[in-house]
């Protein structure tokens, strides 16, 4: 179980902080309300494992502020990185809604506020609400139909293309008021993950990972500065995540 915090400074409350996550962004006041009685606040220092794969899945998690990872060990006792969720995501929702056991592990990767939502609260609110319960399936609709695309991307792509648009989609969370749009030349993004992480996360190994980055650089379509990738030609990266070059 998480250890709870008391409300922090930056929200005044967990129906406000919920207003900050994508999927609950869309919600009506009433409905927000309702599923906030199921949330509360935790803190969560960098490297903390929130949990394990197989274990119960006890609730479902919003990145408020920090990033966590998640991923799967391999037969050889290999971490892969599957996902990183952020400020506004949401996470292991499945397990929950499912009522079955975590598919994946997630460890803090920096220090994090997080909204837990408890599964027993949260099936008591959503079984007392059919219009909340209506809600919330609209909305994790919505959300797999973006999971399915981010696969296609990932298994139909090679490597550059994946990168491409990996960093084409941090400048978007990055700079959010460029949502839809194609970021500005000379736009500055700062990878996540760690390199090994990210490379598992695309689905490459290190080295290729590298050999990408020296490709883009290459071509003047970026800059690279440790972790600070500079977007020098934002339209050559989407004709690069596109398959087009």
């Amino acid at each position: 179980m998480p250890a709870h915090d008391t409300t922090p400074q930056s929200f005044a409350s967990a129906e406000d902080a919920m207003e900050a996550v994508d999927l609950f962004s869309e919600l009506e006041p009433d409905a927000r309300s309702r599923l906030a009685a199921a949330a509360s606040f935790v803190r969560a220092p960098a490297k903390k494992l929130l949990f394990e794969a197989g274990a119960e899945a006890l609730g479902f998690y919003a990145v408020l502020e920090g990033r966590v990872r998640l991923y799967q060990m391999s037969p050889s006792g290999k971490e892969h990185t599957i996902h990183a969720p952020g400020p506004g995501d949401v996470f292991a929702e499945a397990a929950v809604f499912k009522g079955r056991n975590y598919p994946a592990s997630a460890q803090v990767l920096e220090d994090s506020l997080l909204l837990f939502f408890d599964r027993h609260k949260l099936r008591r609110a959503i079984a007392g609400d059919p219009d909340l319960a209506l809600a919330m399936l609209g909305l994790l609709a919505q959300r797999m139909r973006l999971l399915v695309t981010k696969l296609e991307t990932l298994t139909l792509k090679e490597v550059p293309a994946r990168l491409a648009s990996h960093l084409l989609l941090l400048a978007a969370a990055q700079l959010p008021e460029q949502a839809g749009d194609l970021p500005e030349p000379e736009t500055t993004v700062t990878l996540n993950l760690a390199k090994g992480h990210l490379a598992t996360l695309l689905g490459a190994t290190p080295e290729t990972l590298s050999r990408a980055l020296k490709s883009l650089a290459s071509q003047e379509l970026i800059e690279i500065h440790g972790r600070r990738i500079t977007l020098l030609h934002p339209e050559g990266l989407a004709e690069v995540a596109e398959g087009l070059v």
